[in-house]
């Protein structure tokens, strides 16, 4: 029996994969395509994400596939946000194949052309009915985790309901080249001089641009009917008012703001991770980062369960911590959706909420919240509990640390030098970077609260 089966080989079914194997266990992992599409809806990484990634001594693997050095503007629909931010500007499917050569060279490979047909839940067990190449099989698994993305099989097998708003805005995306524009430190010129606006010709790689066109969403409208150039062309047209020359279209997608979000990311031995638990508008791009928060979050708990040390009830932690941190997504996706549809109070809107965002701590507590990295979970009277931790350490094993209040130096077993800052009280830190305890009670207590859960 193995362990867990993982369905869906994206950023997150990835990333859980190789933290489970990190921390002593390996799982199945399976995606019903054949080989990844190369397809990129999503243009990096940010905040969270990028914390996580580091804490995992995973970032310089990344760094050398970042197609834009430099700063990156930070917005809230279009409103600058001047404030630091963490990007990495990597196309979605470079940040796949960095993930699954990493899980490679932790001895565990993807079965492509593998689809879930089927489950059923026992009390110890899940019997999933696999298909791959017009063969059907049986096997069984401890934990079954869907990371299958917004259609997910999984969820939908599970009976999990996922609740939400219908689309009032249909987005035609574009890779494209543009014949005459010209990139300038000061934006992308149009052939008849004009300034690129917002969501225009966003520069990606090897010469082609993203361009994003916005429109009402049309009753009726065929998501399933054939998507051309021409349509982006008039679309274009229309959301901005005159034509942009596009053409050589690598890809063409249509998407839209609605915003659902599963009503628990458990059921029994059942779990949701990434687009299967919440999907949103991509404003700001939160998605990697907070797929591969679920899945930090997710990780050490399996283990500590698969590892026989804790109870299963540890699991239930899961939703209660990651739910809150995706209804929170799925709050400023939707403000910014609001700040990007027409309307005649809309310049009124934005006029003023751009007046706003001039405060500094308005501005600072915005900017955290689209860059995921506002989570605090629990309620423990020390504010540093709950937190991300104060202090960047090495997390590379996949364990809890504790950090004392003092400075050390040592070297890991990679042969690299490492000094811990000095600090006022000693930290516990989870797995997933989060201080589970700080030096003032019992940590027994704390321990016990964090991982006996009944």
């Amino acid at each position: 029996m193995n362990d867990t089966l993982i369905v869906g080989a994206g950023p997150v079914g990835l990333f859980l994969a190789a933290e489970l194997k990190l921390q002593g266990h390996t799982p199945l992992i399976i995606d019903r395509l054949e080989r990844p599409t190369g397809l990129s809806k999503a243009l990096g990484v940010q905040g969270g994400g990028v914390a996580l990634l580091e804490a995992r001594g995973l970032l310089p693997l990344f760094k050398a596939e970042v197609m834009r050095e430099g700063p990156v503007g930070l917005h809230f629909a279009g409103l600058p946000l001047d404030e630091p931010t963490a990007f990495l500007f990597v196309l979605q499917a470079r940040v796949e194949a960095v993930l699954e050569a990493h899980l490679d060279s932790l001895g565990v490979r993807v079965q492509r052309g593998v689809a879930l047909e089927d489950f059923e839940q026992r009390d110890d067990h899940v019997r999933v009915t696999l298909r791959a190449k017009g063969d059907v099989r049986t096997t069984e698994v401890r934990y079954l985790v869907g990371c299958d993305g917004a259609q997910s099989t999984v969820r939908t097998l599970a009976g999990i309901d996922f609740p939400g708003t219908e689309p009032t805005m249909l987005l035609r995306l574009g890779d494209v080249r543009m014949p005459g524009a010209t990139l300038t430190s000061e934006g992308l010129l149009l052939p008849n001089g004009a300034r690129a606006p917002f969501g225009v010709g966003v520069p990606i790689d090897d010469g082609y641009f993203r361009v994003v066109a916005r429109e009402p969403y049309p009753p009726g409208f065929d998501r399933k009917a054939p998507f051309h150039l021409e349509e982006l062309q008039a679309a274009l047209r229309r959301s901005f008012g005159f034509d942009i020359p596009v053409s050589e279209p690598r890809w063409l997608s249509r998407f839209t703001n609605a915003a659902r979000q599963a009503a628990t990311y458990r059921k029994g031995r059942v779990l949701l991770a990434g687009d299967a638990a919440h999907i949103h508008l991509p404003a700001g791009g939160p998605g990697i980062g907070t797929g591969l928060g679920d899945a930090g979050n997710l990780a050490w708990r399996l283990s500590a369960v698969l590892g026989g040390h804790h109870p299963d009830t540890l699991l239930d932690g899961y939703h209660e911590e990651r739910h809150p941190a995706g209804a929170r997504v799925l709050q400023h996706t939707q403000a910014q959706s609001a700040l990007m549809t027409p309307g005649p109070h809309l310049p009124a809107l934005r006029g003023l909420l751009g007046e706003l965002l001039r405060v500094p701590e308005a501005r600072r507590f915005v900017s955290r919240r689209v860059q995921g990295l506002d989570n605090h979970y629990g309620d423990d009277p020390n504010p540093l509990v709950g937190q991300w931790m104060p202090t960047p350490i090495d997390l590379r094993r996949g364990r809890f640390v504790l950090l004392l209040p003092s400075s050390l130096a040592f070297e890991n077993e990679w042969g690299e030098r490492l000094e811990v800052r000095p600090g006022e009280q000693p930290l516990l830190i989870r797995p997933d970077g989060f201080v589970a305890w700080a030096g003032d009670g019992d940590i027994r207590t704390a321990v016990s609260r964090w991982l006996g859960r009944g």
